[in-house]
């Protein structure tokens, strides 16, 4: 339970995201999501900027994780701050939260026990990466979940229309700027969805150029599109956007 809680209190520091054209891609992406009291959202940020921050940042530039990043919610869903922590195996994840709840409870206890009772309600998902695209020094300012639950019988059928309608406009997409990434993932555990795909973007504008474009590709074969479209039994969408740092006074 302990390990659990913990787990979102990460949740409101802005840190650079896995690096753009990484040699080996991340195996598995951690997600924790928490809904924070809004009242008490400036003290939480203000305790992970300075408590929190170092250490996950000393732990990515250690390798024992690939990346992080902190989002707070914008529209859609039930919790208002998510981390996302990225992998290499199932080792790393080990390591990384044996260190980082060790040197936490050590520098920062006042911190941490503070940060555990704001938190009214958490859950966290593990995600295998299948695919994922940055653009060199993108921002990615905007985060955009769409998440689906799909028979796993009928995973195969969707992603073939994925392949083929979806993926060459967002490699398009990427190169004309309207796009700075996108990451396919699948279900390995926690929650009820068991597809993926987050989108990336640095400017809040881009995202209605970019939903054009992409719902045009989608729709662009309309039997094809209405044939996999049966297999969705449930969808939403989330996005979020960037934590910035607490203002300086």
């Amino acid at each position: 339970m302990r390990r659990t809680w913990l787990l979102g209190l990460a949740l409101c520091a802005a840190a650079p995201a896995v690096t753009a054209q990484a040699p080996q891609l991340p195996s598995h992406l951690y997600l924790s999501y928490s809904k924070v009291n809004y009242a008490e959202l400036a003290q939480w940020t203000s305790d992970l900027f300075e408590h929190h921050k170092p250490i996950l940042d000393s732990l990515r530039a250690d390798g024992t994780i690939r990346g992080w990043r902190a989002w707070m919610h914008h529209t859609g869903g039930e919790y208002n701050v998510v981390l996302s922590i990225a992998s290499d195996d199932w080792i790393s994840l080990d390591t990384f939260w044996a260190e980082y709840l060790g040197r936490l409870e050590a520098q920062a206890p006042e911190a941490m026990n503070r940060m555990m009772g704001m938190a009214e309600g958490h859950f966290d998902e593990i995600w295998d990466v299948a695919e994922a695209h940055w653009a060199p020094d993108a921002a990615s300012n905007y985060r955009y979940d769409a998440r689906y639950q799909i028979g796993f019988d009928d995973i195969p059928a969707w992603e073939a229309f994925w392949a083929d309608a979806a993926a060459p406009v967002l490699g398009e997409l990427m190169e004309e700027g309207l796009l700075t990434g996108w990451v396919r993932l699948n279900h390995n555990t926690g929650g009820r969805y068991n597809w993926q795909v987050v989108f990336l973007f640095d400017e809040w504008d881009d995202m209605d150029d970019f939903a054009a474009r992409f719902e045009a590709a989608l729709f662009a074969n309309a039997e094809a599109y209405e044939r996999v479209a049966r297999n969705i039994l449930a969808h939403d969408d989330v996005l979020w956007r960037a934590v910035p740092a607490p203002a300086e006074n």
